[in-house]
C-alpha cells in the first residue's frame, strides 16, 4: 500500500516529472498488481497507464522490453489483448489506453510501440468493430497517434494500411446499425488525412472511396 500511495504522489505532481522518479520497489509493486485476477485488475492497469508517462516510468519499461525481463509490461499488456474472452471490457479499454500513452515519451515510442507496429496494427482490426465505444475510440486513438509517429519520421510503411482499416469501417458503420461517436468520427478522418499527407498512394486510395464519405455524410443526416 505504501508504494502505491507513492507512486500515486509522484505521478500527482506532474510539474517535478523532470526531477522525480521510482523505486525498484514501487516498479515491483506494479508487476505483482498485474498478476491479480482479471476481475480486479483494472486498476493497476490504469495506474500502468498513467505511469508510462512520467519520462523514468518511460526509461525503465523501455529498457525491459528490450532486454526482455521479466517486468515487460508491454508483452504482458498484449497478452491480455490476446485472451480478450478472459478480460473484462473495462480493463481491455485501459490497455488500448496505455498503449495510445506510449507514444508520449520518445524512448517509448521509438523503441517500443513503433517496433511492434505490425502486431498492434491487426490487433486493431479486431477491436475497431467492438460494440464498446470506448474500445473503439481508444483503437482508432492508437491508429491516430500511430500515423502522426509515422508521418513524422517521414515513413510511408504501414500507413496505407491504417487507411485501409480505417475506411472499411466507415463502409461498415453506412451499411448497418453500427455507429461511431462524433468523437471516434473526428479522429478517424484525422488520422485518414494525416496518413495521406506526402502519401501518394493513400490519396489514390482514399480518391477512389469517395463514396464511402458521401454515404457516411447522407446517413447521418438521416440520424439527425
Amino acid at each position: 500500500v505504501k508504494n502505491i500511495d507513492k507512486i500515486i504522489s509522484t505521478l500527482t505532481n506532474t510539474s517535478f516529472y523532470h526531477a522525480s522518479s521510482f523505486s525498484q520497489n514501487e516498479y515491483t509493486t506494479i508487476m505483482k498488481l498485474l498478476q491479480w485476477p482479471p476481475k480486479i485488475c483494472f486498476p493497476c492497469l490504469d495506474l500502468l497507464r498513467l505511469i508510462v508517462l512520467h519520462p523514468h516510468a518511460a526509461a525503465h519499461f523501455t529498457e525491459s522490453y528490450e532486454n526482455g525481463s521479466e517486468d515487460n509490461v508491454l508483452d504482458i499488456c498484449l497478452s491480455f489483448l490476446l485472451c480478450a474472452d478472459s478480460q473484462p471490457e473495462a480493463n481491455i479499454t485501459m490497455i488500448w489506453r496505455f498503449l495510445c500513452n506510449l507514444f508520449k515519451e520518445e524512448k517509448c515510442r521509438e523503441r517500443m510501440i513503433l517496433q511492434i507496429q505490425d502486431q498492434v496494427i491487426e490487433l486493431s482490426k479486431i477491436y475497431i468493430i467492438h460494440t464498446n465505444q470506448n474500445i473503439t475510440l481508444a483503437v482508432v486513438t492508437l491508429l491516430l497517434n500511430l500515423s502522426v509517429a509515422l508521418s513524422l519520421n517521414n515513413s510511408s510503411e504501414n500507413r496505407l494500411q491504417i487507411v485501409e482499416i480505417l475506411v472499411k469501417n466507415l463502409d461498415v458503420t453506412v451499411n448497418t446499425t453500427t455507429s461511431y461517436s462524433e468523437e471516434t468520427l473526428y479522429r478517424i478522418f484525422l488520422a485518414l488525412g494525416t496518413c495521406a499527407y506526402k502519401h501518394d498512394q493513400c490519396k489514390k486510395f482514399l480518391m477512389e472511396h469517395q463514396h464511402e464519405f458521401q454515404n457516411l455524410l447522407q446517413k447521418k443526416k438521416m440520424m439527425s
